[in-house]
């Protein structure tokens, strides 16, 4: 099985219910939270049933700025020895003052999957005008 991110719908969704075990082969025990702001974009991303090889997540992204440009927000993840990986893009074209969401899972059948957060940018096609970064 290799990494896939898979998407289980869409929609704002409220805070994650978190049902798990302690040790490193369960999930966490509760909800993880972290958001990234630069001109123009502001992102969020709530994490939840995360272990090494899989973890849900919700996704937010808002379009701050009347700029002509769209924004993005993607999942990145990192291993043992501090890689990135960088998913997927979702994007927003709807213009300032509007706000989308994904309910998400990615899945990395390596197992290093130890590290978890968002980027968030304000795109030209499909090049990062200005963009930002945050880590759980």
């Amino acid at each position: 099985m290799g990494k896939r991110l898979a998407a289980l719908g869409t929609g704002v969704g409220a805070l994650l219910m978190i049902v798990g075990a302690t040790g490193p082969a369960h999930a966490v025990s509760y909800p993880f939270y972290t958001d990234c702001e630069t001109p123009g974009v502001l992102g969020n991303g709530w994490f939840s049933d995360w272990t090494p090889r899989h973890v849900d997540m919700i996704l937010k992204v808002n379009d701050d700025a009347a700029d002509g440009h769209h924004v993005a927000i993607r999942f990145v993840s990192q291993d043992n020895a501090y890689n990135l990986k960088f998913w997927k893009w979702h994007h927003l074209y709807d213009g300032k003052g509007t706000t989308k969401s994904w309910t998400l899972s990615a899945d990395d059948s390596t197992g290093h999957m130890n590290g978890v957060g968002i980027q968030v940018a304000v795109m030209e096609g499909d090049e990062q005008i200005a963009n930002c970064r945050n880590m759980v």
